[in-house]
């Protein structure tokens, strides 16, 4: 279980959000496996629509660079556990919400960490939109399918003392959502992880170009144009 952060994962994680190309984040996402957990994380980052159409955001904003910067550190940081069902990706333990604070708060830049109301706030109740950058980081990947949250009570038997913090409360659990489609437990989600899956890849990849047919005959050439005037 993941104690504190290993130091090169900060260094990282500030590297992805502090690039406004978004070159650090594309190439970190080149390499996570978890391509139906990276299509949930773009969604939400990105806040594109159920078809992964219409993007609002580039990885020119902030907004969506920490988004995506926050799923990546999740996803480095999740272990195996004995879940079934769509959210075998692994769960992460033991990281508060400060953490992932200080996570999008590169050192140096004089910026100031995020409020909790950031990552996990609504702007306008239970009539928040996603789309519409309303809801915070850590809910949008909540709402895109890229993981399951749950608070344990310290009382229950499996909280170890590495989740428990301040003020005597235990931290969140993540759990990532399933990398195999295949895990899925009813027809719809299924469907979901399938096409979640296919904008991880999109995400990777880049979306395919259209091909353009070779003439088969000299009949499908154009004739040449004689440029020359007439004298």
């Amino acid at each position: 279980m993941p104690r504190m952060m290993p130091r090169a994962l900060w260094l990282e994680a500030w590297d992805w959000n502090a690039d406004a190309t978004g070159a650090a984040l594309r190439h970190a996402m080149r390499a996570e496996p978890n391509k139906v957990a990276l299509g949930a994380a773009v969604r939400a980052a990105l806040e594109c629509d159920e078809h992964d159409r219409d993007p609002r955001r580039t990885w020119a904003d902030p907004a969506a660079r920490a988004s995506m910067t926050i799923a990546l550190v999740l996803l480095r940081l999740a272990v195996p556990d004995r879940s079934k069902g769509g959210w075998t990706g692994g769960v992460v333990r033991g990281i508060p919400l400060g953490v992932l604070a200080a996570c999008v708060t590169p050192p140096g830049t004089g910026a100031a960490a995020p409020h909790r109301n950031t990552l996990t706030g609504r702007h306008r109740g239970a009539r928040s939109d996603r789309r519409r950058g309303q809801v915070g980081y850590v809910r949008a990947l909540q709402l895109a399918g890229f993981c399951f949250a749950r608070q344990p009570r310290i009382t229950e038997r499996d909280v170890q003392p590495f989740e428990v913090w301040q003020r005597g409360y235990c931290s969140k659990r993540y759990w990532i959502v399933s990398p195999s489609p295949s895990c899925a437990t009813s027809e719809p989600m299924r469907a979901l992880l399938i096409a979640l899956h296919r904008a991880g890849r999109l995400a990777v990849l880049g979306r395919p170009r259209p091909v353009q047919k070779p003439a088969v005959s000299r009949a499908q050439h154009p004739a040449p144009v004689d440029r020359a005037a007439p004298s």
